[in-house]
């Protein structure tokens, strides 16, 4: 998956804090390749994401761990842009 996320200016350093976390978590799992969220250069609420996974089976989960992870609360109000990419 690749793509990037817009965090809203008021939630920034708390979203930075569960990010850093939520990428250890992430490159921590079982079938993950690599993951990053990246900030960008010239605008500090933008991060571009890259994500893959040996197969749908880690992907999957992947998205099941997430769902109770302090990441996917803290960021339930920022917008995601993101491209899943099947090989």
């Amino acid at each position: 998956m690749c793509g990037f996320v817009i965090v809203p200016a008021a939630q920034l350093e708390l979203l930075k804090i569960a990010m850093k976390e939520h990428i250890q978590l992430t490159l921590a799992e079982p079938g993950c390749l690599e993951f990053s969220l990246t900030a960008d250069d010239n605008d500090p609420c933008r991060f571009s994401l890259y994500e893959e996974f040996v197969d749908k089976a880690a992907f999957d989960y992947h998205l099941e761990r997430t769902r109770e992870s302090r990441w996917h609360k803290a960021s339930k109000n920022i917008e995601r842009h993101f491209n899943i990419i099947e090989q």
